[in-house]
């Protein structure tokens, strides 16, 4: 029987990763060929989902205990079977992060400057918005206009300062995708931001999902100062 956890975890590697339909025997399949393996963890639920190319030569077992600060046993396994075969660069990277689903509720955190949201007016307004730099120029008119989902957005006069949106989602999850400017961050924005586009997202989506990694201190305070639910962690080797 497939626990709640390991649902969750699950879906939300279909979130961000896409997972092969229908799913073949065994471990989940990735969609993807860009990662080689995701492990989710949870304390009561472990999945581990691996590409076409990384099936036929991956045979582990996902037992083990986990600490945050160490690499899981079943990744480095995976890895050092992964560098043995022919099929894979002699280098790959592992990375891994806490997750989190967002609550029923949530309180949205004062924000010290306004927050326009993707709605009818919203992507109005946003046609005058000053581009980020590190937005390329026809993503950011995808986004503005709601192609690529929900947006929430804290903006000091026409600049987007710290904005929400949604990376990756299916039909029934979404993924909090979250980023500020260097000069506007400690001030509670990201927290503002994330809310105001969970409320839009919880509306569409039976789960709303927060991810980061390990090392991004700034994000998992995000987490904390939301009261989101920790879920587990994500690790991927690509």
């Amino acid at each position: 029987m497939t626990s709640d956890d390991e649902r969750l975890l699950e879906l939300e590697i279909d979130t961000i990763f896409g997972l092969v339909r229908p799913r073949p025997a065994g471990w989940p399949r990735l969609a993807t060929s860009d990662v080689a393996a995701v492990f989710g963890w949870s304390p009561n639920a472990r999945v581990l989902a691996l590409s076409a190319a990384a099936a036929a030569v991956v045979d582990v077992a996902l037992i083990g205990s986990f600490s945050p600060d160490s690499e899981p046993a079943v990744v480095t396994q995976v890895k050092n079977q992964l560098l043995n075969s022919a099929a894979f660069p002699s280098a790959l990277t592992v990375d891994g992060g806490p997750c989190y689903v967002f609550p029923a509720t949530a309180d949205a955190p004062q924000s010290s400057l306004p927050i326009v949201v993707s709605d009818d007016a919203g992507v109005v307004a946003a046609q005058r918005f000053v581009r980020p730099d590190n937005w390329e120029v026809g993503e950011w008119r995808q986004l503005i206009s709601g192609e690529l989902g929900s947006w929430a957005m804290a903006v000091d006069g026409l600049e987007p300062v710290s904005i929400c949106h949604t990376p990756t989602a299916t039909p029934a999850s979404a993924e909090a995708g979250v980023w500020t400017r260097m000069d506007h961050r400690g001030a509670g924005l990201a927290a503002a931001v994330a809310v105001a586009w969970w409320k839009l997202e919880r509306l569409r989506r039976e789960v709303v999902f927060y991810s980061t990694s390990r090392d991004n201190v700034a994000s998992q305070s995000v987490a904390a100062k939301l009261g989101l639910q920790p879920l587990g962690w994500l690790w991927t080797v690509r």
